[in-house]
């Protein structure tokens, strides 16, 4: 059987064997499959079907969990907001693994780190589609201030926002 990484293809040539427990030899066990794994461990069941065969068969599939790789700016960088109200639009990130799959359920740390303000949370999850947003409110100085978004283990992005 084959190895696959979450969010992969992998081609596997399984063996088959009788009710009995003997090795199907020649054209009758000649059997080949794909199976795209997901982020997921355990059994799976599947059918198998051949000539004048219907079979339930088992699998087991093994995925690595995946593991953020990528910390991308979705929207929200480079806005003017009036000082001491909120940017008209959230600091929006998206969380992908190593094989381009958004990630959920990754903690996204957010923090002001010039020019005064403040976030509508200190850490925000990414959703199903990788997404983390949260809301900067400007402080009473006009300027720059400056707000970034961590994953740890991946890096940091800064966004940018103008106080007037």
């Amino acid at each position: 059987m084959g190895t696959a990484k979450a969010g992969c293809c992998c081609r596997a040539q399984p063996t088959v064997n009788s009710v009995h427990g003997d090795l199907i030899h020649g054209e009758k066990g000649v059997h080949r499959t794909m199976i795209r794994a997901r982020a997921e461990v355990g059994w799976r069941r599947s059918v198998a079907v051949g000539i004048s065969v219907l079979a339930l068969v088992g699998c087991t599939l093994t995925t690595d969990a995946p593991r953020p790789h990528i910390l991308g700016y979705i929207s929200g960088d480079l806005q003017t907001a009036a000082a001491g109200t909120a940017l008209a639009d959230p600091l929006t990130v998206i969380v992908i693994d190593q094989y381009g799959n958004a990630l959920s359920n990754v903690t996204v740390n957010w923090a002001v780190v010039s020019g005064g303000g403040t976030l509508s949370a200190p850490a925000t999850p990414s959703d199903l589609n990788g997404v983390a947003q949260v809301t900067y409110t400007a402080g009473p100085t006009a300027g720059s201030a400056t707000i970034t978004a961590t994953v740890a283990g991946v890096g940091t992005l800064t966004f940018t926002a103008t106080i007037t």
